[in-house]
């Protein structure tokens, strides 16, 4: 129990944010009358907060995907959307707010009274209502933009993806002329390659830094990422039991021998990465 509320007051940050909810979710409580969205801002997430805190829930959760995303199931409850339908809500019931005021034009329209216009005043106190939960909700955060945030870089191109990844990715595919093909990657690049280019498959991906693979056993990535220095003909053999064809690796790991005399051939080189090929693996696809 402790570990998932530590994982909950951590998701709260300072702790301002839930404050509000937690208004937002009385006031609605007690003045919201029509019961879809009673259902939508009310109901469904509580039972779900409920569920959250459910000790077996965190047990099976964290066997299958691991304890580390446990947090990613509070983006569910519609915070900010509670609040901001919350706010819309008070604005709506600002003295003065939507009271018509009737102007006579009587002496220019023989008689008849001009459409009411709303109170001028009711506007500004909705815009002010607004602003302050804007502002409300903007304080609760902090600046992620920051130079101390090492998660948030400037982007590299319009596809807000390392462009090392592109040129790596370009290397390969200019090799195969295009085609489907196979190669292993350093596990920090694999979650970029597969958003880059569909073509070139990969034997394992980001999962194998997840905790829930732990211990599992895997011949190219432990040639890759567990053995140092690389031994070549490891990679060579770990390479043709999943037909992968391509190899990309630091320019600045070691290896216990030459790599080409293991069958790999060196294509290209970019951003401190070898691209290596293996011509004597042809993958299913070409066969």
């Amino acid at each position: 129990m402790s570990e998932i509320f530590s994982i909950l007051t951590g998701y709260c940050g300072n702790g301002v944010l839930p404050l509000l909810y937690a208004a937002a979710l009385v006031y609605l409580l007690v003045t919201e009358k029509n019961k879809i969205n009673r259902l939508l801002f009310l109901y469904m997430p509580l039972v779900f907060l409920c569920l959250f805190l459910l000790p077996p829930f965190y047990a099976v959760y964290s066997k299958i995907e691991g304890a580390d995303t446990y947090y990613r199931l509070l983006w569910m409850i519609p915070m900010n959307a509670t609040i901001a339908y919350c706010a819309v809500k008070l604005a709506e019931r600002l003295p003065g707010r939507g009271k018509a005021q009737a102007v006579s034009a009587e002496d220019a329209h023989g008689g008849t009274e001009l459409p009411a216009k709303a109170g001028a005043s009711g506007n500004v106190r909705t815009a002010v209502c607004c602003a302050a939960t804007c502002a409300l909700i903007i304080l609760c955060g902090s600046f992620v933009y920051s130079e101390d945030n090492v998660n948030i870089r400037r982007a590299d191109n319009r596809l807000h993806l390392p462009q090392m990844v592109m040129n790596i990715c370009d290397i390969i595919m200019n090799d195969t002329g295009g085609e489907v093909t196979m190669a292993a990657m350093p596990v920090g690049l694999t979650q970029f390659v597969r958003q880059y280019d569909s073509r070139i498959q990969m034997p394992y991906g980001r999962e194998m830094q997840m905790p829930v693979y732990e211990g599992f056993y895997h011949s190219v990535y432990d040639a890759m990422e567990n053995t140092d220095p690389i031994d070549p003909d490891k990679l060579v053999a770990a390479m043709d039991e999943y037909d992968c064809n391509y190899a990309v690796l630091e320019a600045a790991r070691e290896m216990t021998k030459d790599p080409e005399k293991s069958g790999l051939v060196l294509i290209g080189n970019t951003d401190g990465y070898d691209i290596y090929v293996c011509p004597s693996i042809v993958s299913a696809w070409r066969r």
